[in-house]
């Protein structure tokens, strides 16, 4: 029975074979190419949509949502007076004693709709309780003059912003998919993502009203559950493809279980977002785990990214989901909606993308924190200001009366400006010296320099400053070369292999591949010798920082290397003449008279 369960539920996902990477190719084209034509056509479906359809309710004082099976529900356009109010979920079952079928897609019934300005247009319309109404309408522009132009809200500026976030955002899904795909083709969680980002290029905003236009909204919940499922599953075996702890590999049957609930309608919202974004955030524990139980290195430093992007992206989906329950219909409430709907899916793939093709990983620890510090301080100001504002209006009330609005906001200026923004600058100036950079940690070595130069021998200076350096600049491998009397010399190597032909008279540093960096040793008395420094661990140039502090730790090294050396010739000459005596004494005792035994 254990053989059975652990055959049927694998502790890590295997690579594929190259006969099952020839027809997984195969369906990664396809689901690149759908997702390019699905983004392209849905563009194509919202500026008709936006600039066709919509203005012919709008000329009735009505607004147009598409429905998952395709129909269209109306209601009034807010703050509109004069005109018979439309309640949301209201169905247009007839125009002028025309009937109109339920399943009539959105251009049609815009275009039955269309009327000269001033027509009266009789609409037979079925209310969300069962009712029905007859409503006359006069076709007018007057419903929505002055709404499309007047700024922040204007139609032209919310539809460029919209069409600039969601195509940016399908557009980093679908790069980051197919650098997975080529980068890492044989890597199944890299498969994984690449297939869910994919998925869910073609399914969100702008495709998404296009599936649901078409009457496909159950196809539609069928491509996004299993782009769902592909994500969760990945999450959970990421990085390496282990399921750790084990018991998380149960996520192979689990994942494609909540696709039922999340595939029905009629599953309540918080349900759908409880299984959607809240759930898979456990899965991060996992990370923790993972983490803790990888050594110090490059997987550590992937886990925290893919944690970070992970962790933000589904909490910005599920304030998204959170604010379409709880935010008005107005327009400028729908894009911040969008916009942080967007974030959420770029997040999740910029913090998988870095993560996997290791961009920039070590910088991970000052991005994170950082960010996590600044949110904290900003939460906690606020909050202690929220509630300071309340003290100094019961205050006020008490002292001047209930008429003291004015000067409790003047009293909550002046402490927001005198109190909570000093405090968060010095607050945020704590953590940027908490969170200290490569430059610090060199400036740090050139400290401990000074004080090695008089206390210890060459060969552990060089030790000492090459695992320092490592801890720095995350360098691959170092070597620390002297001059000799026949030329460099080795001194001290980290995570070289054949690190003997460093000493090699005919070795030449800058012609070594192995060494990207090549820094001269020069004091004021001349060059002692070279550092030799290997690529980064996640294979990206080194920063400016890095490269700076390397170059201003080069005098202070030469120098400690020269001092150290000096002293150690003093010593081994001393020792050498110590030796000699002591030979001589030997000497002088073997040849000198013997006492008799008697």
């Amino acid at each position: 029975m254990a053989i059975r369960v652990h055959r049927f539920l694998p502790s890590r996902l295997p690579p594929p074979t190259n006969t099952q990477l020839t027809w997984i190719r195969g369906l990664w084209f396809i689901a690149l190419a759908l997702a390019v034509v699905l983004d392209i056509a849905g563009t194509v479906f919202v500026m008709r949509d936006v600039y066709r359809n919509d203005p012919q309710f709008h000329r009735l004082s009505l607004t147009s949502q598409i429905e998952n099976d395709g129909s269209v529900t109306v209601e009034s356009i807010p703050d509109v007076a004069g005109v018979p109010a439309v309640p949301a979920l209201s169905r247009i079952t007839a125009i002028d004693g025309k009937p109109v079928a339920q399943d009539t897609p959105v251009w049609d019934l815009a275009a039955r709709l269309k009327g000269k300005d001033g027509q009266v247009i009789a609409l037979t319309l079925v209310l969300p309780d069962g009712r029905s109404a007859t409503q006359r309408i006069e076709v007018s522009p007057r419903y929505t003059e002055g709404r499309d132009l007047s700024p922040p809200l204007g139609r032209d500026g919310r539809m460029a912003a919209r069409m600039i976030i969601s195509l940016l955002t399908c557009m980093t899904l679908i790069g980051c998919a197919v650098l997975l795909f080529l980068r890492r083709p044989q890597d199944p969680v890299a498969l994984l993502f690449s297939f869910s980002f994919l998925l869910f290029a073609g399914a969100i905003d702008p495709p998404l009203n296009l599936w649901l236009a078409t009457g496909m909204g159950n196809a539609f919940d069928v491509y996004t559950t299993l782009a769902w499922a592909l994500l969760v599953i990945g999450i959970a075996a990421f990085p390496d493809g282990r399921f750790t702890p084990r018991v998380v590999r149960w996520i192979l049957v689990v994942a494609p279980l909540m696709m039922i609930p999340l595939a029905i309608d009629e599953v309540p919202v918080w349900i759908s977002v409880a299984i959607a974004f809240i759930l898979p955030l456990f899965l991060l524990i996992c990370h923790v785990i993972k983490y803790r139980r990888f050594p110090p290195g490059i997987e550590r430093q992937q886990v925290k990214w893919a944690a970070f992007g992970f962790g933000s992206g589904l909490l910005l989906l599920t304030l998204a989901f959170f604010l379409v329950e709880v935010l008005g219909p107005e327009p400028l409430n729908g894009l911040i909606i969008l916009t942080l709907f967007n974030a959420g899916f770029l997040a999740m793939a910029i913090g998988l993308l870095i993560s996997l093709l290791r961009f920039r990983l070590w910088e991970a620890d000052r991005v994170i924190s950082r960010s996590a510090i600044s949110a904290v301080v900003t939460l906690a100001v606020g909050i202690v200001w929220t509630l300071s504002m309340d003290f100094l209006k019961l205050g006020a009330e008490w002292v001047l009366g209930r008429e003291s609005e004015t000067a409790a906001t003047l009293a909550g200026a002046i402490l927001a400006a005198g109190i909570f923004a000093p405090t968060q600058a010095l607050a945020m100036r704590w953590a940027k010296k908490r969170i200290a950079g490569d430059e610090s940690r060199i400036q740090k070595l050139v400290g401990r320099l000074h004080v090695w130069r008089t206390t210890e021998m060459p060969e552990e200076i060089g030790v000492r400053t090459l695992s320092a350096l490592s801890a720095a600049v995350h360098c691959n491998g170092a070597a620390l070369l002297v001059d000799g009397p026949r030329g460099p010399q080795l001194l001290a190597a980290r995570d070289v292999e054949q690190a003997d032909e460093l000493g090699r008279p005919s070795y030449d540093p800058v012609a070594d591949p192995r060494f990207p960096l090549t820094l001269p040793l020069e004091d004021e008395d001349g060059p002692i010798g070279q550092l030799l420094i290997g690529p980064r661990s996640d294979f990206n140039r080194y920063n400016a920082a890095q490269l700076d502090g390397l170059n201003a730790m080069t005098e202070p090294l030469a120098e400690t290397l020269r001092a150290s050396l000096k002293r150690a010739q003093q010593a081994e000459s001393i020792s050498m003449q110590m030796g000699s005596v002591e030979e001589r004494l030997a000497r002088l005792e073997q040849n000198g008279p013997r006492l008799s035994p008697t």
